[in-house]
């Protein structure tokens, strides 16, 4: 018999509200989305691509890394948020933009939304992980697998 070849699993992705402060909260994926994989793994080859000396070369006022690190965040970890509002009482609609403005002033949510997304993927492969374990009633040898998404507002 020959080498068999398994069709790959899609990935699974799941989303989970975290919050914030004063009652705001953002929708969070978890860290194997894989937009967010292939823009996180091309962000860090591009700081390598400078090679170490450059790195040392990096100064307090240099932003750039941490605004493109932000918007990689913004667009691909971040899908929503509510209990935002601006000046005037309004909601405001999300947007990476507007989450870029939040983080500069708040650098710390960036590693909680980093953090949270990494527990979010871990809950989810645990899950995955323990279902796979149990005894399937699927003819078809895949074993069910359940993914919820949590969407309060």
């Amino acid at each position: 018999m020959g080498f068999v070849i398994k069709p790959t699993k899609p990935v699974t992705i799941d989303t989970q509200w975290i919050e914030y402060r004063d009652g705001a909260k953002l929708l969070v994926y978890g860290v194997d989305r894989p937009s967010f994989q292939e823009a996180w793994t091309r962000y860090h080859a591009g700081k390598q691509a400078g090679g170490f000396e450059s790195l040392l070369k990096i100064k307090d006022t240099d932003a750039s890394n941490f605004n493109r690190a932000s918007l990689i965040i913004g667009h691909h970890l971040v899908g929503d948020w509510m209990g935002f509002e601006s000046p005037d009482g309004s909601a405001l609609a999300y947007s990476p933009d507007l989450l870029l403005t939040l983080l500069e002033s708040d650098p710390s949510l960036m590693n909680l939304i980093l953090k949270e997304a990494e527990r979010i993927q871990y809950e989810l492969n645990s899950e995955i992980e323990e279902t796979v374990k149990k005894p399937s009633l699927d003819t078809s040898g895949s074993p069910p697998i359940k993914v919820r998404k949590k969407t309060e507002k």
